[in-house]
């Protein structure tokens, strides 16, 4: 018969026994309780505890933006307690891409004016931006016209290029403005649509470049008279002998004297009207004497000696060319027996080539320049 001590003792034993078995699957020691998918037991899957996804803010929320516009935007991931979760990759779309563009990256292109709606979603959940696409802003108005151009010593037949400069308010340039020109006189310069002028006749002229209402100007003067001052004659530098004589009467059994003359052309101007074509010039002839002895085969020259001065002038009419063709302006023609010619030269130059007037019937070519 069992004795209250041994029911202790047997209590005490399944005790033991039930804390060895805890003790074993805790340990993982192999002891299960048999049933499948139990602690240790072979196929066990482990509990998913991967962050899930509460809400996607984009920034910024809304926006405006013109055409051709551009803007990145930035989306943020968040779980239901608030913790922003990185690296995950979400997929952007515009509620209309022909109003907005976006790429994989969410940067937003504004294509024309209208409303898109950019979504940026991840696992069921997304977050959206409102783009507004305004007109492009209007292009700065032209505030003046800056021309630019030399206007100095412009004459009959000859052309220059002056540029004209669009400005803003703030002095910038302005590119690819339509330009228009105009002269207040265009018998007196002319003007092209490229802004290239060409002198006509003598008097004052204002060439006035417009861009869209705002005008800039220059002022030409066209001389009424060009001055040409002698520069060579018969081809010789001045001063250049154009005649000589002698006069032998003075002679003996053993001597003579020989009285020797000379006429040098000195100076020489030439006017030429701008305006009735007409020419006016004035020529100094120089008379120079001088004296040789000559005594039993010997030679003595005396001093040269200026006894005379003449001063020539003479005037006339000359034609000129079609001055809008940039040829030259007068053509030759005979005057009075004088022929008399006007062309170019290189640079700004001009080169007038005619006879000698005057008394005398010798004929030598005559070159002025400018």
């Amino acid at each position: 018969m069992y004795t209250s001590r041994d029911t202790r003792l047997a209590g005490a034993r399944r005790t033991a026994a039930l804390l060895t078995l805890a003790l074993a699957a805790a340990c993982g020691d192999g002891v299960t309780d048999g049933r499948p998918g139990s602690p240790g037991q072979p196929g066990t899957t482990p509990p998913d505890t991967t962050p899930v996804v509460a809400w996607v803010e984009i920034t910024p929320g809304t926006l405006q933006l013109p055409v051709e516009g551009t803007r990145a935007l930035s989306a943020t991931v968040r779980t239901s307690t608030g913790r922003e979760l990185t690296g995950r990759v979400l997929s952007w779309t515009s509620s209309d891409p022909e109003v907005v563009r976006v790429d994989i990256n969410g940067n937003a292109t504004a294509l024309k004016v209208g409303t898109s709606v950019i979504t940026a979603a991840i696992e069921g959940r997304q977050g959206q931006s409102t783009i507004e696409v305004t007109p492009p802003p209007a292009p700065p108005a032209v505030a003046h016209v800056q021309v630019l151009g030399d206007t100095q010593g412009l004459e009959p037949g000859e052309t220059r290029l002056l540029a004209a400069v669009p400005r803003a308010a703030n002095g910038e340039v302005l590119y690819g403005r339509q330009v228009t020109w105009s002269s207040s006189d265009s018998s007196v310069v002319r003007v092209l649509a490229g802004g290239e002028v060409l002198g006509g006749r003598g008097g004052t002229a204002t060439i006035t470049a417009t861009s869209e209402g705002r005008t800039g100007s220059l002022t030409f003067v066209i001389p009424q008279w060009l001055q040409f001052g002698l520069a060579s004659a018969d081809g010789k530098a001045l001063p250049v002998v154009l005649e000589t004589s002698a006069d032998t009467t003075d002679r003996t059994a053993y001597s003579m004297v020989v009285t020797e003359y000379r006429q040098r052309l000195a100076v020489g101007t030439l006017w030429l009207s701008t305006v009735d074509w007409r020419y006016r010039q004035r020529y100094d002839l120089q008379l120079w004497k001088r004296t040789v002895s000559y005594l039993n085969g010997n030679a003595m020259t005396g001093p040269e000696e200026l006894i005379q001065v003449r001063t020539i002038r003479d005037e006339g009419v000359a034609e000129m060319f079609d001055v809008f063709t940039g040829d030259p302006i007068y053509e030759s023609t005979q005057l009075g027996g004088h022929s008399f010619r006007v062309y170019r030269t290189e640079g700004r130059g001009r080169l007038i080539s005619q006879r000698l007037p005057g008394a005398t019937e010798a004929a030598y070519d005559l070159r002025f320049t400018r």
